[in-house]
């Protein structure tokens, strides 16, 4: 039964995004979402839908996010407002810094695995 746990275990924290993988919640999944996708900006349901939130979580998570900064309200569009990564909070920049040297890291340990695969 343990093994079965530790094997889940493995595949969720291989599979999840960066942030996801450490903190484990869904304003972590929402970061990640934001933070790799910053070109853009994004109405609660897409967010939702692409981070794989549920609206009503996400309704109680955007608030936290909005006041501590790392997200922003960036316009209305029709009735919808729309939200983006808060690209000037440093707090925002050293997430992204982050997930940036975990790419960079799981890159290198990929070309590595391949390496000795050849």
């Amino acid at each position: 039964m343990m093994e079965i746990m530790e094997n889940q275990e493995q595949k969720t924290n291989k599979d999840s995004l960066p942030l996801e993988r450490v903190f484990d919640n869904p304003a972590a999944k929402v970061l990640d979402f934001l933070l790799l996708n910053q070109k853009f900006d994004y109405s609660e349901s897409d967010i939702s839908n692409l981070a794989n939130v549920p609206p009503r979580t996400l309704q109680r998570v955007l608030p936290s996010l909005l006041n501590e900064k790392l997200v922003a309200r960036t316009r209305k569009s029709s009735k919808a407002f729309m939200y983006q990564a808060n690209l000037e909070s440093k707090r925002t920049l050293a997430l992204l810094e982050y997930i940036k040297a975990t790419m960079e890291e799981n890159l290198d340990r990929l070309e590595l695995v391949q390496k000795t695969d050849n």
